[in-house]
């Protein structure tokens, strides 16, 4: 009968004493944040058409692009308002015109609505729209709470 005490004793003893484990600190590892999905950018077409923009308006999110498609006879230059200046969204002007059958893409990084027209021909509402860029919704972080090691079986 003593031996078998002895034994769940000794049982015991490494058992909490996380015999078999790597060694501890005392201390819980810190909880560390899952990677987050990070949203890539989209491309949304926007084409000039002879005599008109097939879309004039849209909605994209921080970090999509608008690729300008030119399916004119005539050249157009894309820039944000306000004639001639462009300086509601500066970077936002390809700085020379895109030739019939090119295009040039543009990332909006700034949350807004940014309107725009065609810097040769600005007067011509045709060409004139308007594109709200609506600010990416924060995801929050999840973190993974600490795993206890679980204590080596014992033989």
């Amino acid at each position: 009968m003593k031996t078998t005490y002895a034994i769940l004793a000794l049982t015991a003893t490494l058992a909490f004493s996380g015999a078999g484990c790597s060694k501890s600190t005392g201390t819980s590892p810190a909880p560390q944040p899952l990677e987050a999905h990070v949203r890539t950018g989209d491309t949304k077409p926007l084409t000039y058409n002879p005599g008109t923009l097939d879309i004039k308006e849209i909605t994209i999110t921080v970090g999509d692009s608008i690729e300008f498609r030119n399916s004119d006879l005539k050249a157009h230059w894309p820039a944000s308002a306000p004639h001639p200046t462009h300086s509601t969204y500066p970077e936002f002007d390809p700085k020379a015109s895109v030739k019939p059958g090119e295009s040039w893409a543009f990332k909006f990084e700034k949350a807004g609505d940014w309107k725009f027209h065609d810097h040769l021909n600005p007067q011509n509402k045709a060409f004139q729209g308007v594109i709200h860029v609506k600010a990416v919704a924060a995801v929050p972080a999840v973190v993974a709470a600490p795993v206890a090691p679980t204590p080596a079986p014992v033989k």
